[in-house]
């Protein structure tokens, strides 16, 4: 059997696969529209050349014709990375709805550890703790109780104030330089490193920040991928058949 006929094979079965991704990633995308802070997943296949092996053991050039030089010449991957860009301000006039402007994000802790946020959905909780929307601490909040018809005053630098007085101050931070955030459940992002606390942010109280996924953008990519993911596998049909006719002509030989 022709390698090269092989490596055809493999790359459509990789950009089959590298399209079901790209659709689960659109699907999640599309159903956190209106999730406040949610950031959206981009991607892209890359496709990666292989350095192939003479019989002698040294490298090839990449697509030499001769056979011999390259059994495996390619592979289609598939990458992922949250889009950070800031999301559309919506007013609420809940005074425990805060938005960030600028870079940094929301400290959770968590029993799992601290995770970060851009969701500002807080609450208190029926301790009279300030948490988030899933319930989990808000690190800076401080240890006061809250009476439910508490309403508090949060400055631009995260100060919350009730009757005049600084209870606690929310916690903003940066991530790491390079770090790329990795998802977690309930929205949550962690990075690789130490956070340190933010410095050029501002809070805007009653406010939130939505998704930044553009619902036109994201309808879009889902069509052109549906129609990819078709193409393919009409072409990988095709190599099916040519594969099962090619094994009918040698039995014919026997």
């Amino acid at each position: 059997m022709d390698p090269l006929f092989i490596d055809v094979v493999d790359i459509t079965k990789d950009a089959m696969n590298a399209d079901m991704a790209r659709l689960k990633a659109i699907s999640e995308n599309i159903s956190n529209i209106s999730t406040p802070g949610y950031k959206r997943t981009m991607f892209a296949n890359q496709l990666y050349a292989l350095q192939a092996q003479h019989q002698t053991g040294k490298p090839a050039n990449v697509g030499s014709p001769e056979p011999e030089h390259a059994s495996s010449f390619s592979k289609i991957d598939f990458v992922t990375k949250l889009d950070t860009r800031a999301g559309a301000l919506k007013q609420t006039g809940n005074p425990w709805d805060v938005a960030i402007v600028g870079d940094g994000f929301l400290e959770i802790k968590t029993d799992d550890g601290l995770f970060y946020t851009r969701d500002g959905s807080l609450k208190l909780d029926e301790n009279g703790r300030i948490v988030d929307a899933h319930g989990n601490a808000v690190s800076g909040a401080g240890s006061k109780n809250f009476g439910s018809d508490s309403t508090p005053v949060i400055d631009a630098q995260g100060h919350i104030l009730l009757q005049g007085q600084t209870v606690g101050q929310l916690r903003i931070v940066t991530p790491p330089p390079h770090s790329a955030p990795v998802r977690h459940s309930n929205g949550y992002l962690s990075f690789d490193g130490e956070v340190t606390d933010a410095k050029e942010y501002s809070i805007r109280q009653g406010h939130l920040e939505m998704s930044n996924v553009e619902p036109a953008r994201e309808m879009v990519m889902l069509m052109e991928t549906v129609r990819h993911l078709e193409s393919q596998q009409k072409s990988y049909r095709a190599k099916d058949e040519m594969l099962g006719d090619a094994i009918r002509t040698l039995g014919s030989f026997s």
